[in-house]
């Protein structure tokens, strides 16, 4: 296709009839998102329009897609008790391709985009809809970690205080320092040098 620039794309226009959901009422209010639609124009809208309705369709296609996704789950979190049935179908997109060397033809070219439907309802759903997820419904993914941090523990042998933490790594506490008493020469060596840069740095700084 270097031969070719891209002169213009036509989108298959997008109808009630086109989205793969059974349940869809005969009033709703239907957000198509477009790649270039600003988060907080759309969803300022939705949240107003959506006080008088009771089911409002998010839909996205090619790029879009993510951008559906954001604005559901935002609506979700202000509007609790939401029902969601998410439908994934492909809509047909035509480009046209102009030559631009000579002795070569105009080409067509039909694709077939990606597009996610997004219903959600503040009224009951038949949860054995295909892509049925309830208010409570919950991807485990996203529950928060707790943070796991070096547990240590304390241990004394022959009248000294000996820590040991999680790695393995013990030691103990005299009155010239910390000493670590089960680590390799290298790492003692290693400590060892790195105790006397920073004696010799504090003597400078004196």
């Amino acid at each position: 296709m270097e031969n070719y620039a891209k002169s213009c794309s036509t989108e298959a226009p997008l109808e009630r009839q086109d989205v793969p959901i059974d349940c869809l009422p005969e009033n709703f209010l239907w957000m198509k998102v477009k790649p270039g639609s600003k988060l907080r124009n759309i969803l300022g809208f939705a949240s107003s329009a959506f006080k008088d309705q009771r089911v409002i369709l998010w839909t996205g296609s090619g790029s879009a897609i993510i951008k559906a996704i954001s604005c559901a789950e935002i609506m979700k979190r202000n509007f609790k008790s939401l029902h969601q049935i998410t439908r994934v179908c492909f809509r047909k997109l035509e480009e046209t391709w102009d030559p631009i060397t000579d002795g070569l033809d105009q080409l067509v070219v039909t694709r077939e985009v990606p597009t996610i439907h997004i219903m959600l309802s503040k009224d009951s759903l038949d949860i054995n809809q295909l892509g049925y997820q309830g208010p409570e419904d919950k991807d485990p993914s996203f529950k928060q970690k707790k943070q796991q941090g070096v547990k240590k523990k304390m241990v004394h042998r022959k009248g000294k205080q000996v820590t040991k933490d999680a790695r393995g790594t013990q030691s103990e506490e005299t009155k010239e320092g910390v000493l670590f008493t089960n680590e390799t020469p290298l790492a003692q060596h290693q400590r060892s040098q790195k105790r006397k840069r920073n004696t010799n740095g504090e003597q400078k700084k004196e």
